[in-house]
């Protein structure tokens, strides 16, 4: 059973010990922006695992129907976020449309709304109030309504952009997408043992260059006897950072590019240095075994 209460994470956390098995976690909606630094989104996880009951489970949520869309929030970084979870412990939730990287239609009008928050607002503040613009239809495809209704109209008008981002194009395209990154995580998810029972470590790495003044890394690694696997999060608008392995995660004899933003299938690397894109994410696994 999951809960949901937006109050301290004290309060939060009690519904552990009266009988949910998962409340909600929206610290990473609530407490945590674009502007936010790695070091925020560190401290906002191990804040979180701090108060999780050994006998309960961690789970982490990026948007819902009550917040801006995640890929609206991050500009450019739907990528990175959609790792994020998939890589921490416990329950990784997914608000629909996530897996493609839909975002707000900010343009309803007055006579489309359909939230009572909004509409109760009245016509010159509904759009502070509304949150119809991150619960339009899911797209599925380019057909009329995004392949979602056959009808004349939907309760929500559709999203413009749907017949340049659609599910069908990000499944049947040749090049990488988003959908594919989500498919390869829950993938890895099921396979990997580091990521269902290995431990869970954080580090922060710093940078200093005349183009980007203190940019961050944040390196998270689950590992197990064996095997570790790594998300790298770049927090650097602009440039790319020299990452030295080592530093991040254990290392064994055969270490591969799990998923990125580039190539749809892992690829072996062997290099201790990878360079990481700005506001990119790159999965990487390092094994004893092939």
């Amino acid at each position: 059973m999951m809960t949901e209460a937006y109050t301290s994470l004290e309060n939060t956390t009690k519904f552990y010990d009266y009988g949910s098995h998962i409340p909600f976690n929206f610290k990473l909606i609530t407490d945590v922006n674009h502007n936010s630094s790695a070091t925020d989104f560190k401290r906002i996880i191990e804040t979180w695992m701090a108060h999780t009951p050994s006998t309960g489970s961690a789970n982490w949520v990026l948007g819902n129907h009550d917040r801006s869309r995640t890929a609206s929030r991050y500009p450019l970084r739907d990528n990175q976020m959609t790792m994020l979870p998939m890589i921490l412990p416990g329950v990784a939730v997914t608000y629909y449309g996530e897996e493609i990287g839909m975002v707000d239609k900010s343009d309803i009008s007055w006579e489309d709304t359909q939230d009572p928050q909004a509409c109760n607002a009245g016509k010159d503040k509904y759009q502070s109030r509304s949150r119809d613009p991150n619960r339009t239809p899911f797209q599925w495809d380019y057909t009329k309504n995004a392949g979602f209704s056959n009808g004349n109209r939907t309760w929500l008008p559709v999203h413009e952009n749907y017949k340049t981002l659609n599910l069908l194009d990000q499944m049947n395209g040749t090049q990488q997408s988003l959908y594919k990154i989500y498919r390869s995580l829950i993938r890895l998810r099921n396979t990997s043992r580091a990521l269902q029972q290995g431990d869970l470590k954080m580090k922060v790495l710093k940078f200093y260059t005349d183009y980007c003044y203190n940019c961050e890394l944040l390196a998270i690694s689950r590992e197990v006897p064996g095997e570790t696997v790594s998300l790298l999060m770049s927090f650097s608008p602009a440039v790319q950072l020299p990452i030295h392995l080592k530093d991040v995660m254990t290392l064994y004899n055969h270490t591969y590019i799990e998923i990125d933003a580039y190539y749809t299938k892992r690829y072996k690397f062997d290099s201790d240095i990878a360079y990481i894109n700005p506001w990119a994410g790159y999965v990487i696994s390092s094994s004893d075994q092939i």
